[in-house]
């Protein structure tokens, strides 16, 4: 996933400068760990989750608790398929759409993403479509959401589940 490094000023305005260095979107996968600790098989690996949900997947809990108690964690294959999530932005007026849209280190199949609400419990699977252009790359645009908070989660064949949050605001309330 690319993640935004740098930012600088270019003819009175700010161009971000994003690379494929990996990590979350927020933090670039070299710079999760520092580098003096890099080689300490006692910190646990990588965690292919976006940075606002990392207190909410499994295997991050049971790795932290690991590593709380015993020194050590439980290492994640670094060969895992990640996938980055991208959802529209976290408040999006109601009526207006939502833009889902996933990326992957390589062609993958059966990308798909649920939408819980969060206040009912209720999902919908929407199957993510690919970009005839970059095989990598899939989206999705949901219409019709009620105002509430969801919880958006990719998934695909081979890789490890992402999610991020949503609010659809009612503008008029």
């Amino acid at each position: 996933m690319e993640t935004n490094v740098a930012a600088r000023l270019q003819d009175g305005a700010v161009v971000v400068d994003a690379h494929p260095f990996g990590g979350d979107g927020t933090v670039p996968e070299v710079a999760a760990v520092p580098h003096e600790l890099s080689q300490d098989p006692r910190i646990p690996g990588y965690y292919n989750e976006k940075h606002g949900s990392l207190q909410n997947n499994e295997p991050v809990l049971n790795g932290l608790v690991g590593f709380l108690h015993h020194g050590s964690g439980q290492m994640l294959d670094f060969r895992t398929r990640g996938i980055g999530l991208s959802v529209t932005a976290l408040d999006v007026p109601k009526g207006e759409p939502v833009e889902v849209r996933a990326h992957t280190d390589a062609p993958t199949d059966g990308l798909s993403c649920t939408v819980e609400s969060i206040a009912t419990g209720r999902t919908e699977t929407h199957a993510l479509v690919r970009d005839p252009g970059d095989r990598t790359r899939a989206g999705v645009t949901l219409h019709d959401l009620d105002p509430g908070d969801y919880r958006v989660t990719a998934r695909g064949v081979g890789t490890e589940d992402v999610t991020d949050l949503v609010s659809v605001v009612d503008t008029d309330a």
